[in-house]
């Protein structure tokens, strides 16, 4: 879905500041050109076909004029036939193809087709797996400027995947998608000057940087702050408001978010009243998703190991 996202504005930001389009050339006349082999008019036929722009929409006809477009090397055709070759579009789903011409896309330099190529790289979903082809791209990407891809290779120095393990590079990368607001990446930097890890320690920025992507509705940035303001670590002091960033996150289905809500239910803290139904409800619902900090606060203060609102009463 992030590519998906990242796409939608990588084409906003093509289009933006464009002056007012001429209008449209009628379909007629665009088939017309298309079937007498002009590539451009192939893949605007294309692209029509695919959104039912002007004609009935026929994402199989869409896909046929990409790709004729495609093998006559109008880029954005190729980018379009590999995008029809991943997802199986008006197309048989073909994953060697889809490399290929995304590959091509890649190379031809254009930004949007690194990202997608370097991602399904990484995943090894629909593409098979290949770490190192992975980090080419992400390195591209990330030198363009695009935060998405900076905060990954961030990960990739921070992991040692695919790359040599190096904190202060991780630093760098985080640092760069943070600053253009990529929450991600405030969460990563915000854990590395929390921990001092490839920086020095610094609570105060910790919580700073948790806070801004907390703000901009990052679940586990909403716990990490949360806690921060619990404890008084980096910003003062303030329970109730680390609550309510817990319910926050709670609320998004995140389960550190849920024990942690859990737990203040069940000591009444933050102006929450004592409340071992809530308090069970909560824990139960992040130990449902794995959190052992979960079970054993279930465990450790009597509580039954189920949600009291789905038990089954006793005849």
């Amino acid at each position: 879905m992030r590519s998906l996202a990242l796409l939608a504005l990588f084409a906003a930001l093509a289009h933006a500041g464009e002056a007012t389009a001429d209008p449209p050339v009628p379909t007629a006349e665009i088939q017309q050109q298309a079937e007498a082999g002009a590539a451009e008019a192939q893949y605007e036929l294309g692209r029509r076909l695919a959104v039912g722009e002007n004609s009935i929409q026929d994402i199989f006809a869409a896909a046929r004029w990409y790709l004729k477009a495609a093998q006559q090397g109008h880029v954005d055709a190729q980018f379009a036939i590999a995008r029809c070759y991943l997802s199986g579009e008006g197309i048989t789903a073909n994953a060697r193809e889809a490399q290929d011409w995304l590959t091509k896309v890649a190379m031809a330099g254009v930004v949007e087709a690194q990202f997608l190529l370097a991602t399904h790289l990484a995943d090894g979903g629909t593409l098979a797996k290949d770490t190192s082809g992975a980090v080419r791209w992400f390195v591209a990407v990330a030198e363009a400027g695009v935060p998405e891809a900076q905060e990954h290779l961030g990960r990739l120095y921070r992991d040692g995947e695919g790359l040599e393990k190096d904190a202060v590079k991780a630093v760098l990368w985080f640092s760069k998608a943070a600053t253009q607001g990529n929450a991600d990446a405030q969460y990563a930097l915000a854990g590395c000057h929390r921990d001092g890890t490839g920086t020095a320690k610094d609570p105060t920025k910790a919580a700073a940087l948790f806070a801004a992507a907390a703000k901009a509705g990052h679940a586990r940035s909403q716990v990490a702050y949360g806690r921060m303001l619990g404890g008084g670590i980096g910003v003062a002091k303030d329970v109730t408001a680390a609550v309510g960033w817990f319910r926050k996150a709670a609320d998004q289905g995140d389960h550190e978010g849920q024990a942690m809500l859990g737990q203040c239910y069940l000591q009444g803290l933050g102006g929450l009243p004592r409340d071992r139904a809530q308090a069970t409800s909560w824990l139960w619902k992040a130990a449902e998703q794995g959190s052992d900090d979960a079970r054993r606060a279930l465990k450790e203060a009597g509580l039954p190991p189920g949600d009291p609102a789905k038990a089954v009463p006793k005849p």
